[in-house]
């Protein structure tokens, strides 16, 4: 589950820079290309999936 965190942060920390580097932009695009939403990550479809984000106020003002 960790690791599904990290990769949302991942995924929303190469969406803002993509907005302004075009190489960035073209990493984020190849990166999720074949993504599906329906996909997730349980053994079994109907267990429920928690995901928890912290942010602290630093990370915002950074932002």
């Amino acid at each position: 589950m960790g690791a599904l965190v990290w990769w949302l942060a991942a995924c929303c920390l190469v969406r803002a820079v993509a907005a302004g580097n075009p190489d960035a932009k073209r990493l984020y695009d190849d990166l999720l290309s074949n993504y599906n939403k329906l996909v997730r990550p349980v053994v079994n479809n109907t267990d429920v999936l928690r995901v928890c984000i912290k942010l602290k106020l630093s990370q915002l003002i950074d932002v």
